[in-house]
Order: C-alpha cells, then structure tokens, then sequence
C-alpha cells in the first residue's frame, strides 16, 4: 500500500463535500429520530402531539435532563425525540469544528481557522453554557 505524501494528501482533500457529509448525515439522523419518535408515540397512543416541556436552558442541561431520565426508565419516544433535537442543536458545532480541523490541520492557514474558532467559542458559549 502506497503512502500519499501529506502536500498530495492535502491538494486532493476537497472541503466541501466532507462539510456537506457532516451536514446531510446528521440533519438525516436527526429527522430519522424525530419520525421514528412520532411513529413510536403514534403507534402507542394513537396522537402524534408530545405534551410536556423541554429541559434545561442548554444543550447539556437538556441531555443530562434525557440521560437521568433514559437510565431511571425504559427508553420511549419522548427520550427518541429529544435525541433527535439535540442532533438539530448540534450540527452547527460539528460543521464549525470540522472547518476548524480542515483550516488548522489540513490547509494550515491561520485567518479561516481564527475565524472558525471564533465562532466555535461563540457556539461553545451560546450551546453549553448559556
């Protein structure tokens, strides 16, 4: 097996389909929760509707709130449609990251990659500790 040099490597790596992968598989991942939730509810109650409120101020509180929740009982399909939504909340933190590594590590070039973590400390701020 032949090992690419890291100049080739670099000049064959295109960005944009690897950000769109991220983007395309998790925004599917997502939905594919959120129906299988309703689909789920559906099934057990006869109505689509979820009542109740969301947890928690931010994206850790909210998982937290679904993972003690998930433990103490069986899993259901509020537990399926919170992961789902998180999955929504999260995208834009893994697009941000992954250009943070394409611009860092890859490409090496400072000014996209301080952008990028510029706003991947914004999104951290704005996700996670808000």
């Amino acid at each position: 097996m032949q090992r690419l040099s890291r100049a080739r490597w670099v000049s064959t790596f295109d960005h944009e389909p690897f950000i769109g992968a991220i983007l395309r598989n998790l925004t599917i991942l997502s939905a594919l929760c959120i129906l299988s939730a309703m689909m789920w509810r559906w099934r057990l109650t006869g109505r689509v509707e979820f009542n109740g409120v969301l947890e928690g101020t931010n994206v850790i509180v909210f998982l937290l709130a679904d993972v003690r929740h998930g433990l103490s009982v069986a899993w259901g399909p509020r537990t399926l449609l919170h992961v789902g939504i998180a999955l929504l909340f999260l995208i834009p933190y893994v697009r941000t990251l992954a250009s943070l590594w394409y611009f860092a590590w890859v490409e090496r070039n400072t000014r996209p990659a301080l952008f990028s973590g510029c706003i991947l400390a914004m999104l951290t701020y704005i996700l996670f500790l808000w």
